[in-house]
């Protein structure tokens, strides 16, 4: 069964201090072809960005990774990307169709901004990054802020919201230059000083294959649906929602309706290989149910996770004395939380494990500075 995350919103009079980095460590492999560092925690994904030495490595992910303590880390900065335009990232990425929830970078200033910064010549695949909060200056995506030189996005997919706050942003990659992407999507976000796009910011001399968008899209510059694309790119058998975008037009692929972005004939009809059928191949690689991804087409092997739904709190009651603060609540009827995060101001104080019932009352207590 899978785990559902409770967000607790704690007033503004709670006093605490932002999340400190995790201690880094250095994930089990020897980060070779044959074999590849196994990334299972944030505290290997912290390690993996504070360690440029490691980024022309071979990485698979294990398991799904919550990185949402990454709001508070480096002084609100939050997770520092992995390469850089003078380190670029030209390793392997493996997801193994798992995923990172919670990813935060705020560094307006910065250029080349995503969970992977600067790629050239690397490989990325089957990870799904959900629920980002992404912010940059030139080249942001949730994925990737750039990437180069045969570099390949493959089987992979974003959620949440990219900012930029100067051009070049996408959902999942702010460009991809001379470089592909296929069979991947984004359902982000997307808000640009200037040019942005659904799924990729600016397509120069690259491809992009069976993808599609669906996030809205908003700026002051050259806004496309899917991607926004120079002399040389080339976008085959892709879509964006023209209705959840609130865009009309783009430099390649082709704006849907809803209901269209809904329909598995839709993308059958262009070569995409779906689970049911045959004619367009046998590695199954979409599926569409109408239940799952808000009824849009899903990785078939990278399924996304489900949206946490609202959950009733049968008691709250807060105690306020001898310095200190304390918390208490019990849930309803909900029983699989695999976790309650707790806010002061948009930014994380607290996490609490555990499911609770209303016979299990969880507590948190702090220190009123």
């Amino acid at each position: 069964m899978k785990k559902r995350m409770l967000v607790l919103i704690i007033s503004a009079i709670l006093c605490g201090t932002a999340f400190a980095e995790p201690t880094p460590v250095q994930p089990s492999g020897s980060g070779t072809e044959g074999d590849p560092y196994q990334v299972s925690t944030i505290n290997h994904l912290y390690w993996i960005t504070q360690n440029s030495s490691s980024w022309g490595a071979y990485f698979e992910q294990t398991a799904n990774i919550d990185a949402s303590s990454s709001s508070g880390w480096a002084s609100g900065q939050g997770l520092t990307p992995i390469g850089i335009s003078t380190t670029p990232f030209t390793g392997s990425y493996d997801g193994q169709g798992h995923h990172i929830d919670g990813i935060t970078v705020n560094r307006g200033s910065t250029d080349y901004i995503g969970f992977l910064g600067y790629v050239e010549g690397g490989d990325i695949s089957d990870i799904g990054l959900v629920n980002v909060s992404i912010t940059g200056r030139y080249w942001v995506g949730a994925l990737v802020g750039h990437q180069r030189t045969s570099s390949t996005i493959n089987r992979s997919y974003s959620t949440g919201t990219v900012t930029g706050t100067e051009g070049y942003i996408g959902g999942l990659a702010g460009q991809n230059y001379y470089s592909t992407i296929y069979d991947s999507y984004s359902h982000v976000t997307v808000d640009s000083k200037s040019t942005a796009a659904g799924l990729c910011g600016n397509n120069n001399s690259g491809t992009i294959v069976r993808c599609f968008s669906t996030g809205t899209v908003d700026g002051d510059f050259l806004i496309m649906g899917l991607s926004q694309g120079n002399t040389g790119n080339t976008v085959l058998n892709s879509f964006w929602d023209t209705e959840t975008s609130g865009i009309l037009t783009s430099h390649g692929g082709t704006g849907l309706t809803t209901d269209a972005m809904k329909t598995e004939a839709t993308f059958t009809d262009v070569g995409w290989d779906f689970a049911g059928e045959s004619a367009n191949g046998t590695d199954e690689i979409w599926s569409i149910d109408g239940s799952t991804n808000d009824g849009y087409p899903y990785l078939t092997n990278n399924t996304p996770p489900e949206v946490p739904l609202p959950v009733t709190l049968s008691s709250f009651t807060v105690e306020i004395g001898n310095g200190k603060i304390e918390l208490t609540w019990t849930t309803g009827s909900e029983t699989e939380n695999s976790h309650f995060l707790i806010y002061r101001n948009g930014e994380i104080i607290g996490l609490i494990a555990g499911a609770g019932t209303s016979s299990d009352p969880h507590h948190y207590t702090f220190i009123d500075a």
